[in-house]
């Protein structure tokens, strides 16, 4: 779970980071709220920034730079209440401004390549990091983090001062890095780690992203949300809780509830994601995205099923997959059977997968939709994927 700059930034506070002082404001301001505004953050200069889970926030002007108090209210109203690609801003953090000489970049996450967490920084920090020369430090859970792989720090702070503030970087990093293993984080980010003109350190902006799998032993303060920011639906919570005390199997642990009429459940991330494009170029629109794989007991794909077909207002539902290799068919379709007989839809289905006991799955449901009178066609993978959603949308339309 990806979290907010100010959530990070407090999680940051804990550890020791150094960060700046700020306010958190969550409606729009009266004129009068500006001096209580300002004088709980001292100083000449503010930065108005937009609380969003997007990157390119400074080019897409939502962070502002203000420099009266007059004008901090202003800037807020303008952002509070923005849409923004989709993610709408219902939180401003406000916070000093402060003058700062050079920028760091200072991350830490999981490499494929070392099969570890990994230590990634560089000299020059802020926008446009992808083009920076960033070196890559191997680290080990329990382990100091080792000196930083750089001879340049001459050209930040000049000869005599470049020891001290290797020192001072360092410290910053390891506490970054006690708070990655802490707090079961998938990243931990500063950038930029700024200088200021003062000597100090301080982290501008804060990217976090926690581990889901951990969240029973963190037990966050934060709401739980999803990929988008918002709080977890009551489709999205009951997904997770499927796969809690049987192993066989994934089923649901990937739900994201969409704002479209088309219930999908898919078998595979491949072949669903295929499905998923095929479904929006043919102009239909997924009411959600979610998936199972392994070889899951009927009773878990019944309880996705029921989940999926729980949201109002459907027109359609796919059931959607490849073929698989070890995955019964007749088991893990049967779930699905289950709860249609209990729902009764009254929409079209179509059921597309292939696999062991196929052509049994494939008699069952059949017999299921005529004994029950559903609008429903089952494929093997002798159709393609393309076909299969072509027919949905032939039977919706």
């Amino acid at each position: 779970m990806k979290l907010f700059e100010h959530e990070g930034k407090d999680l940051f506070e804990d550890f020791e980071i150094p960060v700046l002082k700020r306010v958190v404001v969550d409606k729009a301001l009266a004129s009068q709220k500006e001096k209580d505004l300002s004088q709980s953050i001292p100083g000449s200069k503010w930065v108005v920034k937009a609380q969003t889970l997007s990157g390119k926030r400074g080019k897409r002007g939502l962070i502002k730079i203000v420099g009266k108090e007059s004008l901090v209210s202003e800037e807020v109203n303008k952002l509070i209440g923005r849409d923004v690609d989709g993610e709408h801003i219902s939180k401003v953090l406000v916070e000093e401004a402060v003058d700062i000489t050079h920028e760091l970049f200072v991350s830490i996450t999981y490499s494929t390549k070392t099969r570890g967490p990994i230590l990634l920084f560089s000299l020059q920090g802020g926008m446009e990091i992808e083009d920076m020369v960033v070196s890559e430090i191997p680290l080990r859970i329990g382990m100091d983090v080792p000196d930083l792989a750089t001879d340049d720090w001459h050209l930040v702070t000049g000869e005599q001062n470049k020891e001290k503030l290797e020192a001072k970087v360092w410290n910053v990093i390891q506490k970054l890095w006690r708070l990655f293993q802490d707090k079961d984080l998938f990243l931990a980010e500063i950038n930029p780690l700024a200088i200021t003109r003062t000597g100090d350190l301080v982290a501008l902006d804060a990217k976090v992203v926690t581990d889901d799998a951990a969240n029973f032993r963190q037990k966050w303060e934060f709401p739980v949300r999803n990929m988008f920011g918002t709080e977890k639906t009551w489709a999205e919570v009951e997904s997770e809780k499927i796969d809690a005390e049987d192993h066989r199997g994934a089923v649901g642990r990937v739900y994201l509830d969409l704002p479209g009429d088309i219930g999908v459940i898919a078998a595979g991330g491949g072949a669903s994601l295929v499905a998923m494009d095929a479904l929006v170029t043919y102009g239909l629109k997924p009411a959600n995205y979610t998936e199972f794989s392994g070889n899951p007991p009927n009773y878990k794909v019944k309880r996705l099923t029921e989940i999926v077909l729980a949201k109002e207002n459907l027109k359609g539902v796919i059931l959607i997959g490849g073929k698989a290799n070890f995955t019964d068919q007749v088991e893990t379709l049967s779930g699905f059977v289950e709860a249609l007989k209990e729902i009764n839809p009254q929409y079209p289905i179509v059921v597309r997968r292939d696999g062991p006991r196929m052509e049994e799955a494939k008699a069952m449901l059949e017999k299921a939709a005529k004994e029950n009178g559903w609008d429903l066609v089952v494929f093997d993978s002798t159709t393609s994927i393309i076909d299969a959603v072509r027919k949905l949308v032939e039977l919706v339309k």
